[in-house]
């Protein structure tokens, strides 16, 4: 059994569920109204509840002001009202939910300017992070840690000399995974849906800065991980396009597309 979301945030997917009526009736049509209500409803109580699960929660959440907190609330809204995680497994759904939570707590945007790097970072905090919540781990605490900061080092520059995940370190980082978490189990597939929430390219128009060839796709992605991640990245568009109806559509086009290219060639 994959331990729930609900609890260890008992109140999230309720809002989640709010918004989402909200959204589907077309009481809150814009960008600002939709900030506006998210933002009040992460009081500081609930920002320290997060925080005290997901490490790294409140410094996500007011850097910088807020967007991070709103493009997670956003995912999480977006998540359930797909139909493809309604096809999911009642515990595929409880992983996609937890990837969802942890895949940006490591993200530190600046104006004009993507954080790459986040993912691997975001996945170093989610290992260390998911003993606590109930998940299975079998390596101890300074075992973890090694992992956690080989992840988290694990950057190299691009030609614009930008910080981007260093690709050539995933065969030490997913040994590590395979010995402290498992591979396809419940906490490995949890890690690696974090690690690799940017390698595929899913929109043509933002292509991802270290996406993985196809022969690493074959040796990371998983036939477990797959349907998982493809609905991990649906909502993830979705998020970044809930007011903008032409792209959106365009978007979820674009990743069913692409996953189904994924899936012939895991096939």
């Amino acid at each position: 059994m994959v331990p729930r979301l609900e609890g260890h945030l008992p109140e999230l997917l309720p809002f989640a569920r709010e918004l989402a009526d909200a959204y589907h009736r077309e009481v809150i049509t814009t960008w600002e109204a939709w900030h506006e209500r998210i933002s009040l409803w992460w009081t500081p109580e609930r920002l320290e509840t997060a925080d005290r699960v997901i490490p790294g929660w409140r410094l996500m959440a007011t850097h910088p002001f807020g967007s991070n907190l709103v493009h997670v609330t956003s995912v999480v809204v977006a998540l359930l009202m797909l139909p493809e995680y309604a096809e999911l497994t009642p515990d595929q759904q409880r992983l996609v939910e937890w990837i969802v939570i942890f895949h940006d707590v490591a993200k530190r945007r600046q104006l004009g300017v993507r954080d790459h790097v986040h993912t691997f970072r975001s996945a170093a905090i989610t290992g260390g992070a998911l003993s606590a919540l109930g998940f299975p781990v079998n390596g101890d605490d300074e075992a973890v840690l090694r992992w956690s900061r080989l992840t988290y080092d694990a950057a190299t520059t691009n030609a614009k000399g930008e910080p981007i995940p260093d690709n050539a370190k995933l065969p030490a980082i997913t040994d590590g995974i395979r010995a402290l978490f498992g591979w396809d189990t419940s906490t490995g597939l949890i890690v690696r849906g974090v690690l690799h929430h940017q390698t595929i390219t899913n929109v043509e128009d933002d292509p991802q800065a270290a996406e993985l060839t196809p022969d690493e796709i074959r040796r990371y992605i998983s036939p477990a991980l797959l349907p998982i991640l493809r609905v991990f990245y649906l909502a993830d568009c979705d998020a970044w396009v809930l007011f903008d109806l032409d792209n959106r559509s365009q978007w979820r086009q674009s990743t069913l597309n692409v996953f189904a290219a994924v899936a012939r060639l895991l096939a």
